[in-house]
């Protein structure tokens, strides 16, 4: 910065604290780290085009149209209800990945990071759509290390500033509002005690067109705001960095193939641990017989020539790997959609459709109980038409199953249900579960064809390349059954 001077926006008034907000096209050097060190929080204006925020929807929209929209937990909750959530977004998109490259973006890290390790990573990778009814999810800190910052001396704070570990951003691909759920910032909160609280009048909506992006550091009060429209979804992505040395709180190494890896930007992948960070990280140690080295290959250059790159990921034993999949693409989630067989059908869990019927069908006799091995913690869910309809309706909005109801062809009745869940479109994987046949179904074509619907959409339509039938160790006849 030489001898710059900065001129920075207001952080706040005597009784209105502010959000600075900076534009793109007008950055000074150095501005972006100034104002999250005076106010914990900027909006950079006008840094994602019309064009990149419409790549982004066209690539995530399959994802999210198979999402469902959580549901609502209670206050006590970290999450808030009626809220699509995305992790893995770099597998899902290849314009967010640029966007985690960002220059102006990477410009800041180095700025705000780079001063406290030998090189930052990528923390969270994810998008998140949050629609009407939303309540606003309860003010925190991205960087939780405060409390041992305090027990190991403070050797993090230096005259009064704490250094910073984690820096998020928020990038609008709609407009963010006050009715619509902007972000909630507490400015100039990095620099409180713990057990300082906020006044309402000091937390501020983070407000920005669609294109902007709001940053803030890991040590700043936010939250998600409530949504409070009729029907306006708040679309944005989040990401952040932290310091090379600390965990990441996504792990990258979990969601990305070699191949995956090997299609991501060089900047990329150096930030999902494809670098070392200091002494940290190393790889490719080939002791033992056992190397995790897998070498893919480059696109063709201008010269017709091609590298290895060295991705690092895969492991094999005694230098034998299995064949390159170069072609391989993620999968697309599991869709909640209907499925129909000679026997019977599969159609998406919902309580006013099936509650009546699954109600019936698990309350009949049976000769073993249901429950016995993969039953609700609370027990037998048919104690109580009540806490049936709840449990029905908790599956039903499940996120992370897509639940069915077996549909007897014959009697059009719901006599049973089963789940894909435990998906990993990334590696290709796909679980087969939850699965509770009532008497009637039980030994049946149909729950033979129940379960073959579910392989064929994961095979045939979807093209996973592994399914996996998950039941209890100790469950002999659901063993049996998927042997």
């Amino acid at each position: 910065m030489g001898n710059e001077t900065l001129v920075l926006p207001a952080l706040r008034t005597a009784h209105s604290p502010t959000i600075p907000t900076l534009e793109a096209d007008q950055l000074q050097p150095g501005a972006i780290d100034a104002c999250l060190r005076e106010a914990g929080a900027v909006v950079v204006r006008g840094l994602a085009s019309a064009e990149r925020r419409a790549a982004v929807d066209a690539e995530l929209a399959p994802y999210f149209n198979a999402t469902p929209a959580m549901r609502e937990q209670g206050i006590d909750n970290f999450y808030a209800g009626d809220t699509k959530r995305l992790g893995n977004a770099l597998s899902k998109s290849a314009t967010v990945a640029e966007m985690v490259i960002d220059d102006t973006i990477l410009g800041c890290m180095d700025d705000t990071l780079l001063p406290n390790c030998d090189s930052f990573q990528l923390h969270v990778c994810s998008s998140l759509n949050v629609g009407p009814g939303a309540r606003a999810q309860v003010l925190h800190r991205e960087d939780a290390w405060d409390e041992y910052v305090r027990e190991w001396g403070g050797e993090f704070h230096r005259e009064g500033e704490k250094k910073s570990l984690i820096v998020a951003t928020m990038w609008a691909l709609t407009d963010f509002t006050a009715t619509n759920g902007a972000t909630l910032i507490v400015p100039g909160s990095h620099r409180w005690s713990l057990d300082r609280a906020p006044t309402a009048e000091e937390v501020v909506s983070a407000e920005m067109e669609a294109g902007s992006v709001l940053l803030w550091l890991g040590g700043t009060l936010h939250a998600a705001g409530a949504n409070v429209t009729e029907n306006e979804w708040r679309r944005g992505v989040f990401i952040s960095y932290t310091l090379g040395w600390l965990r990441t709180e996504e792990h990258f190494a979990m969601e990305l193939t070699a191949e995956a890896a090997a299609r991501l930007p060089e900047k990329v992948r150096k930030l999902v641990g494809f670098e070392m960070s200091g002494a940290l990280g190393f790889f490719g140690n080939e002791l033992h017989g056992v190397t995790n080295r897998l070498s893919v290959p480059k696109p063709e250059t201008d010269e017709d020539e091609q590298e290895d790159v060295d991705v690092s990921l895969s492991v094999s034993v005694e230098g034998k790997v299995g064949p390159s999949l170069p072609d391989w693409e993620a999968r697309l989630p599991p869709p909640r959609t209907t499925t129909v067989g000679q026997w019977c059908s599969l159609e998406p869990l919902s309580v006013a459709a099936h509650s009546d019927d699954l109600f019936e069908a698990y309350s009949a006799p049976t000769e073993k109980d249901l429950w016995t091995y993969t039953g609700p913690d609370a027990g037998d869910p048919t104690v109580s038409r009540d806490v049936f309809d709840d449990w029905v309706a908790t599956d039903a909005s499940n996120p992370s199953r897509v639940i069915f109801a077996v549909i007897d062809a014959a009697t059009g009745k719901a006599v049973g249900t089963c789940a894909h869940q435990a998906w990993e479109p990334a590696h290709g994987v796909i679980e087969v579960g939850h699965v509770y046949y009532g008497a009637a179904l039980q030994r049946t074509a149909a729950a033979t064809e129940a379960v073959y619907l579910l392989l064929k959409r994961a095979f045939d339509e979807l093209g996973y390349r592994r399914v996996q039938w998950s039941c209890d160790a100790l469950n002999a006849d659901s063993r049996v059954a998927a042997g």
